[in-house]
């Protein structure tokens, strides 16, 4: 793997790792918001109930012509209530699994109402909204419990919008750091190439890249370093011909004597010859 894809893949998955992180922190605060305004309606929504409930039972009514009415009022979206007297249920629409402890948990409030974060036995999230009302009569407990399914379901539905807007933005992201990477690293290239020329005998090659930066500095360095390297092979080169030039002209000096110190060889030979065939004879 070349540096430029490495130095891509490293941007990437840094990149990858900080939108990890933003999208979960902007997800956990909208969750958080949701939740809270979750239980700001509760609240608000026991209040209008609890208001109801005395305004109903001061005037001599009962907790089931309360509870009548008040579900005929929000037909559109049937509340979820349970009253309460001295631990025994006078009215119930709660979710038929919600279970003995989460109602417990809800219960354990007095004054203001207090919210409780709960699980079904189904395993459905319910907020519980209970608190204590007192009338002429005595003391009920009023619950209010509001189904978190929905809260959920944007909550996965945001994150699965965020996820896919993160991936879109990482692949744009990725061809962008491998654009800019080949880019950054392209003067590297051509120092690798001039040195693989240099190497191969072309001692004139030459950087010279004008980056403004670091590199730049590296070219002319590199420069001089080839310009330092062509001189001594120039210089060899120089050593090596003027070696062959002395040996030629001195091969040449030395044929003329050798040549006249043959000749005489060759007659002295010829009359040494010439005076063993007399003596013969």
């Amino acid at each position: 793997m070349k540096f430029a894809e490495k130095l891509s893949l490293a941007l990437t998955l840094l990149l990858a790792a900080l939108l990890t992180v933003y999208t979960v922190w902007t997800q956990d605060r909208q969750f958080s918001a949701d939740l809270q305004a979750a239980a700001a309606q509760a609240r608000a929504a026991w209040e209008q109930e609890r208001y109801a409930m005395q305004t109903t039972l001061e005037s001599g009514g009962d907790v089931t012509a309360w509870a009548s009415g008040y579900q005929g009022s929000h037909s559109g979206a049937p509340a979820r209530l349970a009253v309460y007297e001295n631990g025994r249920a006078q009215y119930s629409t709660l979710p038929a699994a919600l279970g003995q402890d989460e109602l417990a948990k809800a219960l354990d409030g007095s004054g203001q109402p207090q919210i409780t974060l709960v699980r079904d036995e189904r395993g459905t999230r319910v907020l519980l909204a209970a608190g204590t009302v007192i009338l002429p009569d005595g003391v009920r407990t009023l619950v209010h419990a509001q189904m978190l399914d929905d809260v959920w379901a944007a909550r996965g539905a945001r994150l699965r919008t965020a996820l896919a807007a993160e991936a879109a933005l990482l692949a744009l992201a990725a061809l962008l750091c491998r654009y800019l990477c080949r880019r950054l690293t392209r003067p590297l290239a051509q120092l690798e190439a001039a040195s693989r020329e240099i190497a191969a005998g072309d001692y004139a090659r030459r950087t010279a890249l004008h980056t403004g930066d670091e590199l730049e500095s590296l070219s002319a360095s590199f420069d001089e370093m080839a310009g330092a390297v062509q001189e001594k092979i120039e210089a060899l080169e120089n050593s090596v011909r003027a070696r062959d030039d002395f040996v030629a002209a001195f091969t040449h000096e030395l044929k003329t004597p050798v040549t006249s110190m043959l000749g005489y060889a060759d007659l002295l030979r010829g009359a040494e010859t010439q005076a063993e065939t007399r003596r013969l004879a």
